[in-house]
């Protein structure tokens, strides 16, 4: 028994189809046949006009140039046969997104940087026919000044995350300590598997810093009340908090000087500026000069500075030094 080629095995076109078109070698094929070498060949493919049918069928007989009829189902057949066509929509919607929203919360991390994860309460991206982990922001351009990183690996993120990781909240904004930066920007398109992106847009990353106003203090004994100032520049638009530690030298606390009860301090939103008191004891002594030192601790929503720690000198008033107000006397 021969086996007839491919090559010759003929599909004789009875009734194009409906609803589009058959391409042989991407040219219509309206009537005439194609081998079974051309199915072989993957040059045959259906193109479906469009409209809301979902169904296309054509019919053909088939053919060696030999013999009569053709099997099917193991029965000679002569009449034509149809060959039914089911399409399925490819989606063409592009991921809208639905939340975009300017970062500020910056959290010390167990390390000691500075970051700002990024999650779905900022960023979020929809598609009806796409799942979380498919939908992907592309970089278009990275961070000017930080580095995005994921949380969880410790990699850089330079070219792409999904919005799986950003509902999983590993994706993060480290800040740079080295540079004077409060803000900084990254631009990303979103897009889904077939290829539908969106227009680009920009994530915005803005962010305060708190420092001391002054590295040495000096005051009298008999000032009465010392106040440490209290810095904050940048985003101001939210809340933010820094702790006060002070550290004896040669001043004594509660001996010498007095804390407030709360070593917290509060920015509230739109403040720049806050004063921390310190009571200055008098006594009845004649002392050399006394020194304590002031440290900013534990940042929530903000960043430390460069000027963090203040030395304070406490000079006895009797030295002839002091002002009536209590004020140290500056050089003549």
């Amino acid at each position: 028994m021969t086996l007839t080629p491919p090559a010759s095995l003929y599909f004789l076109l009875a009734q194009p189809p409906q609803y589009g078109q058959l391409l042989l070698k991407g040219a219509p094929l309206t009537e005439g046949n194609f081998t079974q070498q051309n199915l072989l060949d993957l040059d045959l493919a259906y193109r479906h006009f469009g409209g809301p049918s979902q169904i296309d069928r054509f019919s053909f007989t088939a053919s060696d140039s030999a013999n009569q009829g053709f099997l099917v189902e193991g029965r000679i057949q002569t009449e034509p046969v149809v060959f039914t066509i089911q399409m399925e929509s490819l989606d063409s919607s592009t991921p809208r997104v639905v939340q975009l929203q300017a970062l500020w919360k910056v959290e010390l991390l167990k390390d000691g940087r500075y970051g700002m994860f990024i999650s779905s309460r900022e960023l979020k991206a929809l598609d009806t026919d796409t799942s979380d982990e498919e939908i992907t922001f592309h970089i278009l351009r990275p961070p000017y000044f930080g580095y995005l990183e994921n949380a969880t690996t410790g990699q850089f993120v330079n070219q792409r995350f999904s919005q799986s990781d950003l509902n999983r909240r590993i994706v993060l904004y480290v800040i740079n300590p080295s540079l004077e930066a409060l803000s900084d920007s990254v631009q990303f398109q979103v897009s889904d598997p077939q290829g539908n992106a969106g227009a680009p847009q920009t994530l915005e990353l803005a962010w305060s810093r708190v420092e001391l106003a002054q590295s040495e203090l000096a005051v009298c004994e008999d000032v009465g009340t010392l106040m440490l100032t209290v810095m904050r520049k940048g985003n101001t638009a939210e809340s933010s908090y820094v702790t006060v530690k002070v550290k004896d030298v040669t001043a004594t606390t509660g001996k010498d000087f007095t804390l407030s009860p709360s070593s917290l301090i509060q920015f509230d939103p739109g403040v720049s500026s806050r004063s921390w008191k310190i009571e200055i004891v008098r006594d009845q002594l004649e002392e050399p000069e006394e020194t304590f030192e002031v440290t900013l601790a534990s940042p929530v929503s903000t960043v430390l500075g460069s000027l963090t720690k203040a030395l304070v000198k406490i000079t006895d008033s009797r030295k002839g030094q002091c002002r009536s107000d209590g004020a140290l006397e500056g050089p003549a």
